[in-house]
């Protein structure tokens, strides 16, 4: 999509609160722009300059939608909204619990540490999850969390068995809070007390539950920030390792190469030394020469090979 000002066929314009004119080429592009200024307001003119391409779908799913634009605008005048703290444990478990079983659209879900997801997997989450997604075939979960081999092996199952995508945070991003994002529309931040107990009402401390549009969209952008990073970090890993492997297969290539290229030789250098150091008949000399030369070609053959693999 082109923020900015495209020249093709029936541009759309707008002329909006920054002073400034716009033409986009398609109406996504205006779509995608009014939702870009929703977030920046008075920055933005600073942010696309004078043109800029805003292709990326981690911008999609980072910005509001239209309706949530429209919502933001109303919880401007009322007070229906509420940030409000929870200080007992057993009644934020049985919040979070409850956002879960009745979660519509989509499930967020970023653990603060390996302990934290693996405590919630003992109480039960993948079953919890599994019986969400069997009520709810279209439900989107996604889950951040930190790495260690059991986690590995039970985010797989997940994936494979409930079609659930998980992301590992790396250790820089982590933080001491657990975020429980539903439906874009209600956040749940639980602070983490002590990540040593195997209880979780014993390793959290007090969370915020919110319906506050702006707050929530907030933290669906730290997710989907983190959830990039993550992405990208695995991509990086994959090439890192395509390119390891690929280094080995050519080593692994030349080592043989050095092997079929220093068996010939042996016997060259041998009939060499023997032609040099022995008085031979001519017979006898040819026929050394004869089998010089005819390894020196099996060298030539496997040279001229390696040169066409090149090409």
């Amino acid at each position: 999509m082109l923020c900015g000002k495209p020249i093709e066929n029936n541009p759309v314009r707008i002329e909006d609160d920054l002073d400034s004119a716009y033409l986009f080429d398609r109406k996504e592009c205006l779509e995608m722009f009014r939702r870009l200024r929703a977030v920046y307001g008075e920055n933005l003119k600073g942010f696309i300059k004078d043109e800029q391409y805003v292709s990326d779908p981690f911008w999609d799913s980072v910005l509001p939608t239209k309706q949530e634009i429209l919502e933001l605008h109303d919880e401007e005048g009322e007070n229906n909204t509420f940030a409000r703290q929870i200080v007992k444990p057993e009644e934020i478990l049985e919040l979070g619990l409850k956002l879960v079983k009745e979660a519509k659209n989509e499930i967020l879900i970023m653990f603060s540490t390996s302990n934290a997801f693996q405590r919630q997997e003992r109480s039960g989450g993948y079953n919890l999850l599994k019986s969400v997604r069997e009520s709810n075939k279209s439900i989107k979960i996604r889950i951040l969390t930190p790495y260690d081999d059991r986690i590995n092996q039970i985010t797989k199952r997940m994936n494979d068995e409930l079609g659930i995508e998980t992301r590992h945070i790396l250790d820089y991003l982590q933080m001491m809070v657990t975020i429980l994002i539903v439906d874009r529309r209600y956040a749940l931040i639980i602070e983490l007390k002590d990540d040593t107990k195997t209880s979780s009402y014993d390793a959290i401390g007090s969370a915020v539950f919110s319906n506050n549009k702006s707050l929530c969209i907030s933290y669906v952008s730290i997710f989907e920030s983190i959830w990039k990073q993550a992405e990208l970090y695995g991509e990086i890993t994959k090439l890192q390792n395509q390119i390891k492997l690929q280094k080995n297969v050519e080593k692994s290539y030349l080592i043989s190469v050095a092997r079929g290229l220093k068996a010939p030789l042996i016997p060259m250098t041998a009939l060499a030394e023997i032609i040099r150091s022995k008085n031979l008949d001519r017979d006898r000399q040819n026929e050394f020469i004869d089998s010089i030369i005819k390894n020196a070609q099996e060298i030539k053959e496997t040279v001229d090979q390696m040169v066409i693999s090149e090409y």
